[in-house]
Order: C-alpha cells, then sequence, then structure tokens
C-alpha cells in the first residue's frame, strides 16, 4: 500500500501509476470527472488489499502484553558467519542511507546557499503545517482511543478501526476526496448565508490550511491512535476503577491518572506524526494555499526541474529530521533492556 501511495519517486521516475495519473489527469487535463474514477480504482484497491489483510489474521489472539516478557533470545554467531551477518545487515543501511546522504551534502556544498531563504521559507510553512497538524491529530486521536478503551459500544471500537484506515489510500485520492466533501459543504453554507441572511459564506472552508489539515488528519489519523493505543493497552485495567471508588468522575481520572501516564506515548506519536507530514507531497501539493511551500514541496519542484543540486538542502533537512523518532525509539529500548 506504501507503494500503491507513492508519488513523487514514481513522477521523478516517469513511471505512472493510478497516484501519478490522478495527478495527471486532474491537474494536466483539468479533467475532474476522470480524476475521480481513477481515484475510485485506486479505493477499491486498498480496501480489497485491507480486507485481504484482515482475513489473513482474523484469527490471531494476543494475550501477553507485559513489558517484562522478553523477546527471542540472543545468539551468536560462530565462524564465517561472525563476518557475514554483519556486511549483510550492513549493505542496506550503506546503500539506503550512507551513500545517498554523502551525496546530498556533496551537492549542498557544490551548489552553495544562494536558495537559502527559499528554504528558510519552506521550513517555516513546514513547521506551522506539521504543528497544526500534529495538535489536531493527537486531540482526536486521544479521544477515539479513549472512548473505543474505556466505553466499548457498537460505535466506539469500529469507529476507531475505521478512523486508522485512511492512512492506507493514497494521497491523491484523499485530496480529491476532501477538495470534493469541503466544496459541498461550503456550498451549502453559501446558500444557508444567502438564503436567510442575503450573504456570501463561500470559501469559509476551501481556503487557508482548513482543508490540509482536515486531510491531514484523515490521512495519519492512524499513527497518533496506534500510540495511543498501546499505551492504554499496557495500563493495569484497575486504574480508572479505582480511581472511581475513591471519588473521582471519569473526566477527572483520565486528566488525573490516565493523560499523564500515557504522555510519553502521545509526544512519541505526536513527533512520528510530525514526521510524516513534513515527508507528505502529494495531498500538500493539492491543498496547499498559494504561495506555501514545505520542504517536501520545493524537493519535488526542485527535482522535477532537474535541479538535483538545488534540492539537495531540502532533501537533507527532511531525512535528518526523519532520524529523530529512530534515535528516541533505540533510547527505548535500550533503557528498556
Amino acid at each position: 500500500m506504501e507503494v500503491v501511495a507513492d508519488f513523487g519517486t514514481v513522477d521523478f521516475f516517469a513511471v505512472e501509476t493510478l497516484s501519478l495519473g490522478i495527478y495527471n489527469v486532474w491537474l494536466g487535463m483539468n479533467n475532474m470527472t476522470t480524476a475521480a474514477q481513477l481515484a475510485l480504482m485506486a479505493f477499491a484497491l486498498v480496501f480489497i488489499l485491507l480486507g485481504w489483510e484482515r482475513y489473513g489474521r482474523r484469527n490471531s489472539q494476543f494475550s501477553i502484553t507485559n513489558r517484562s516478557v522478553n523477546g527471542v533470545p540472543r545468539q551468536n554467531a560462530r565462524g564465517h558467519w561472525r563476518w557475514i551477518l554483519p556486511v549483510i545487515c550492513l549493505v542496506p543501511v550503506i546503500l539506503g542511507f550512507v551513500l545517498p546522504v554523502i551525496i546530498l551534502i556533496s551537492h549542498t556544498f557544490s551548489q552553495g546557499f544562494d536558495h537559502l531563504p527559499v528554504v528558510g521559507a519552506a521550513i517555516s510553512h513546514t513547521v506551522i503545517a506539521a504543528g497544526l497538524g500534529v495538535c489536531v491529530v493527537m486531540i482526536c486521536a486521544l479521544i477515539v482511543g479513549v472512548i473505543a478503551f474505556y466505553i466499548p459500544s457498537a460505535i466506539g471500537r469500529p469507529l476507531a478501526s475505521v478512523s486508522a484506515t485512511g492512512y492506507a489510500f493514497p494521497g491523491t485520492v484523499l485530496a480529491l476526496g476532501v477538495l470534493a466533501a469541503v466544496s459541498m459543504i461550503d456550498q451549502g453554507w453559501n446558500w444557508i448565508g444567502q438564503t436567510l441572511f442575503g450573504v456570501s459564506w463561500g470559501g469559509l472552508l476551501g481556503g487557508g490550511l482548513v482543508m490540509l489539515i482536515f486531510a491531514y488528519l484523515i490521512r495519519f489519523q492512524a499513527v497518533g491512535l496506534g500510540s495511543v493505543r498501546a499505551a492504554l493497552e499496557r495500563m493495569p485495567d484497575s486504574l480508572v476503577p479505582a480511581s472511581r471508588v475513591m471519588g473521582y468522575g471519569f473526566m477527572p481520572s483520565m486528566f488525573r491518572i490516565v493523560l499523564p501516564l500515557i504522555s510519553p506515548a502521545i509526544l512519541a506519536g505526536g513527533l512520528l506524526v510530525f514526521v510524516d507530514i513534513m515527508k507528505e507531497l502529494p495531498m500538500t501539493l493539492l491543498l496547499r494555499p498559494f504561495d506555501f511551500n514545505t520542504l517536501a514541496i520545493i524537493t519535488y519542484q526542485y527535482a522535477h526541474d532537474e535541479l538535483i543540486e538545488l534540492a539537495a538542502l531540502p532533501a537533507l533537512m527532511i531525512v535528518l529530521t526523519g532520524l529523530l523518532p529512530v534515535i528516541i525509539v533505540h533510547h527505548y529500548l535500550i533503557r528498556d533492556q
């Protein structure tokens, strides 16, 4: 599904996929009807993949969630495998990270820093979009996670499952759907304003960052919700009932006990969402306000115009920022051991 949703790589290598085809038909041919038909095909394909995945693990059960349970015991390699296994493990790291970073650094210093003001503006736009997106996504993830975990009902858990499916869909598909939905809402608001008050209210949601943040919420809700649900499932079941016995209501128990305990997971999930939004390209490219360029967008534009040296600096900043979750997760794993 990640390959189906990819946009920048297939565009750079001129490989026609559904995600790229939707973008080209929509903006290149100005044919939104055909783009919607392609989006429906991609939507159906993702649903088939999701159903296949759910069917494959329909009988899976997990009963051990204790942190003290260790994984597979470590085995020391012997003989010539002591040298072969590290080399095998280093090959993808060198080819997929070390060499690209060295090349990006070389291009950055060979080109110079004349385009630094453009990169600086892109950094500020990236921080604004990602910061707002993180706040909205994590607040909604916390609300949905608490409802699904502490208030089990016929709506709570299905709502959590449905809200987490947006991560599987290509960004171009979600952008097209969000644009159509927001346009319908704006038309309804405009009709109400003109009918009741004689005032045009069009464009209330379609302008600014509202539409883009809403698309981020749909796309990355699964990331934030996964962190919240994992933290809630590791908590003892008796904490909230004990708090209720001591006279605290449900909401005070949430703020006094649950929220402080899961705050590290919320911060970790927020960091993951921040990095994902920073790297996100198709939705930001299609739904952004005018002249709102993020690091991913200027990297794509420079690479699309064959200005590889100029694209090196913003690409390098995206790569280095993406290392933060890896470093933090590694720190927690070492601490737990």
